[in-house]
This record gives structure tokens, C-alpha cells and sequence, in this order.
């Protein structure tokens, strides 16, 4: 079943069934997105040093944040990309809080209200911080093989 929807300068847009073209596009946008940096992906490049030189991986990622002494006899270099965002989101509407009269009209004993006045009040900004974060391990060997690896956080995340 074939949609009709219009779009601001009344040019048809077609959808399928029933669901706006608008709509359909940006679920394709945001899927190509979210399949470009990916948890499974990170692990995939993690993983794949498995089975090489320590050194070669401090060459490729540069200093460690932390390299510990296990009491198996192995270290574990740790890695640790932490990034901070910060979203301050403007109102988009007002509310109506209410109306008032403008004034009186005077009529000798008694007195009566004309016009009104609505007053509106807009929304607070919002602030919204994000903290994103990933720690990544290497378990090496005394001889400087990379026996294993492990990650964890909210952003480990590869192209």
C-alpha cells in the first residue's frame, strides 16, 4: 500500500505503507550512523592484538594511563579515552500561565473588567552533561606478548 503525504511545498512524497518518506529516511540515516562506530567493531581491533609485542602496541597507542604488576607474574597496560559533553538545550514553546484584565471601566458604583492579557512564561534551559568512557586492557606476558584483552564503558566504540 502506497501513502500520500505532501511536504511543506505541496510536492507529493510517497511512503510505504503508510509510514512518511520523512520518516523512512531518517531511520536509513541513523542506522548508516550507528553501523559505522560500533561495540562488536572495537572489540574486533582490541581482540586483534592478541598474540603480538607489547611494544608494538604502546608504538601504535602511545604511552599507557596505567600498567600494573598481576600476581600471575603478567602486567596489564591500561588505556583510558575519557570524553565530556555538555548540551544546553533552549525552549522551543512558552507556556500560558494564565490572563489578567488590562484594566477597569468605571461605571459610577460598580466597576467592571475589559480586555485581557495572557501572560506566558518560557521554560528553563536545560543542562545535560554526558560523560562518555572506555578503559581497555592488555594482559602481557613477562616476555612482552599480549596474552589477552578486556574493555568496558559507555563509548568503546571503532569506525
Amino acid at each position: 500500500m502506497i501513502a500520500r503525504h505532501f511536504s511543506l511545498d505541496n510536492t507529493l512524497v510517497r511512503g510505504y505503507d503508510g509510514v512518511p518518506m520523512r520518516m523512512t529516511i531518517s531511520f536509513l540515516f541513523l542506522t548508516l550512523i550507528c553501523a559505522c562506530a560500533t561495540e562488536t567493531k572495537y572489540k574486533l581491533k582490541v581482540e586483534s592484538w592478541v598474540g603480538k609485542k607489547a611494544s608494538d602496541l604502546i608504538a601504535n597507542f602511545g604511552s599507557p594511563d596505567e600498567t600494573l604488576a598481576l600476581s600471575n607474574g603478567n602486567s596489564k597496560i591500561v588505556y583510558t579515552r575519557r570524553t565530556f559533553q555538555e548540551n544546553i538545550v533552549r525552549p522551543r514553546s512558552v507556556v500560558k500561565t494564565g490572563t489578567e484584565p488590562l484594566g477597569e471601566i468605571n461605571l459610577g458604583a460598580m466597576s467592571a473588567p475589559y480586555g485581557s492579557q495572557e501572560r506566558y512564561q518560557e521554560s528553563a534551559e536545560i543542562h545535560q552533561s554526558i560523560n562518555y568512557y572506555c578503559k581497555t586492557s592488555f594482559e602481557v606476558t613477562p616476555d612482552g606478548l599480549i596474552l589477552g584483552s578486556s574493555f568496558y564503558g559507555n563509548h568503546c566504540t571503532a569506525n
